[in-house]
C-alpha cells in the first residue's frame, strides 16, 4: 500500500466517524416505585398510589423515602454503551423550603403492590402482600436487614429541590451505576429517593409517581448511548501500533497515554467528540521506535465522552476516554 492510499483510509475513517459513533437517546418511566413510611410495625406502603415522599415529617418527626426503579435492559440495541443519564421527578408539593434529595443505589430488591392512599396520601395506608414498608422488602414475609431500606449511604446524585416543578439529577456515578446494572441486571434494584433527613423541622417532599394520572409528570430516565464504539478501535492498515493504554480515565485535568511503535514514524495524537469533530488540543512529534509516553491535557474540554485517537501514516488506534 502506497503512502497516499494509507492517508487516503485515514481520511475515509475520520470522515466516517460522524456516522460511526452516532449517539442518540431513550427515555424509560420508572417500572416501579413506592414509599416507605417510618413506622416500627411495618404495615404502612403506598404501592400503587400518585405519590412518592422523601424526608422528614411534621407528624412526631417521623421519615419517608421514596423507592424508584427503571427496567434499562429493555429499548437499548446490543453493544450500546450509555455516555450520561438523567432521572427527572416532578416534584407537585412540599412542606418546607429548599432542601437536598438524594438518589441512593438499593441493595436488595423490594416490592410494589395494590396499596393505594386516599387524599394527600402523606400517611399512606394498610400495606398489601408484596408491598415495600419500613421493615419489609416485601410485606408480610421478607424484611429488610436494617429497618427504613438497605442502601448504598452515598448518593449517586443530590440537588436542591424548593418549588413545584421538574427536577433533573445528573452525574458521572448516576452514569457508572446504570452502566452496571446493563451490564450487570441482577444488580439493579432501582434507587432510594432521600430527603434532607437532618433537618430540625420538616423537609417532606412530594414527587408524582408511575401511577401519577398525569402521564407527563411520571418519573422518567433517560438514557444517552452511542453505537458503533468499543472500548478500543482499529483500521485494517498495517498495525505499527500497539498496546494503548491510556490514565486516569475517567480524566479531569491530564490525560496519560502509553503505546508501542515497531518503527520511528511520525505520530499524531487527536480528541474527537461523538459527532466527529476535533477537541482539544493535538500532539504531532516524530517518536523514535519502541514504548511511548504523552500527556494530552483535557481540563479544556467539556465533560463528555471522546474518542482519542494515536495515528501514523500507517496504522492507527482509538479509544474511547471519559473526561469529568
Amino acid at each position: 500500500m502506497t503512502r497516499i492510499g494509507a492517508l487516503l483510509i485515514l481520511l475515509l475513517f475520520v470522515s466516517g466517524l460522524k456516522s460511526a459513533l452516532a449517539q442518540t437517546h431513550v427515555d424509560f418511566i420508572s417500572s416501579k416505585d413506592n414509599t416507605l413510611f417510618e413506622n416500627p410495625n411495618g404495615g404502612i406502603s403506598n404501592g400503587s398510589g400518585d405519590y412518592l415522599f422523601a424526608g422528614r415529617t411534621s407528624s412526631a418527626a417521623e421519615l419517608r423515602r421514596g423507592l424508584i426503579q427503571f427496567s434499562v435492559g429493555a429499548g437499548l440495541p446490543s453493544g450500546a454503551r450509555v455516555d450520561s443519564v438523567e432521572v427527572t421527578l416532578r416534584m407537585s408539593k412540599s412542606i418546607a423550603g429548599a432542601s437536598n434529595v438524594g438518589l441512593h443505589r438499593i441493595l436488595a430488591d423490594w416490592g410494589e403492590s395494590s396499596s393505594n392512599a386516599s387524599g394527600e396520601e402523606g400517611g399512606g395506608t394498610a400495606a398489601a402482600t408484596g408491598d415495600a414498608t419500613w421493615t419489609h422488602r416485601m410485606h408480610p414475609i421478607t424484611t429488610w436487614q436494617t429497618p427504613g431500606g438497605e442502601f448504598d449511604s452515598e448518593s449517586d446524585a443530590i440537588r436542591s429541590v424548593e418549588n413545584t416543578g421538574f427536577y433533573t439529577w445528573k452525574s458521572s456515578t448516576l452514569t457508572a451505576t446504570v452502566q452496571n446494572w446493563l451490564n450487570n441486571p441482577s444488580s439493579n434494584f432501582g434507587w432510594a429517593i432521600i430527603g434532607d433527613e437532618q433537618a430540625s423541622s420538616r423537609s417532606t417532599k412530594r414527587f408524582d409517581s408511575r401511577d401519577n394520572s398525569v402521564a407527563a409528570n411520571r418519573p422518567k430516565l433517560r438514557i444517552y448511548y452511542s453505537i458503533g464504539v468499543s472500548t478500543e478501535l482499529s483500521t485494517v492498515l498495517p498495525t505499527t501500533l500497539s498496546n494503548l493504554v491510556t490514565f486516569p480515565n475517567p480524566s479531569s485535568q491530564r490525560l496519560n497515554i502509553n503505546f508501542q511503535i515497531e518503527t520511528a514514524s511520525f505520530v499524531t495524537v487527536e480528541m474527537f467528540d461523538l459527532v466527529g469533530r476535533k477537541a482539544g488540543s493535538t500532539l504531532s512529534e516524530w517518536k523514535t521506535a519502541g514504548n511511548q509516553d504523552l500527556t494530552l491535557l483535557t481540563r479544556s474540554l467539556r465533560p463528555g465522552t471522546y474518542i482519542l485517537r494515536v495515528a501514523t501514516a500507517t496504522s492507527q488506534l482509538s479509544k474511547v476516554v471519559i473526561v469529568q
